[in-house]
């Protein structure tokens, strides 16, 4: 099982989003919750769309079980969100998906 990571588009927005809103769900009963469970999908599309977030995808056999956010700013890469929802993990999906931002950096 290789995981595939690749450049998300604006169509890949719910899909990045969903699987955020399942990583995170998780955390809803913690004294404070994660933000990223309330965050609306329309803050992701707007980030997207303006250009201050990029979104990147892992799939597995071409089913997307994994996302993560990141930014550009002059010679540095932040990145946000990574995502894997519980029946995902184990498998080396945020490991790659870190590696994969880690080489777009150096690009």
């Amino acid at each position: 099982m290789k995981a595939q990571i690749r450049l998300g588009n604006e169509d890949d927005i719910k899909t990045a989003y969903k699987l955020m809103r399942e990583a995170f769900e998780e955390y809803r009963v913690l004294e404070i919750p994660s933000s990223a469970i309330d965050e609306p999908v329309d803050f992701l599309l707007n980030s997207f769309k303006n250009g201050t977030e990029k979104v990147i995808l892992c799939l597995v056999n071409g089913i997307p079980l994994g996302s993560s956010r990141f930014t550009l700013r002059e010679d540095s890469l932040y990145f946000s969100r990574v995502s894997v929802p519980p029946y995902a993990r184990g498998r080396g999906l945020a490991k790659s998906m870190l590696s994969w931002l880690e080489n777009h950096a150096e690009e």
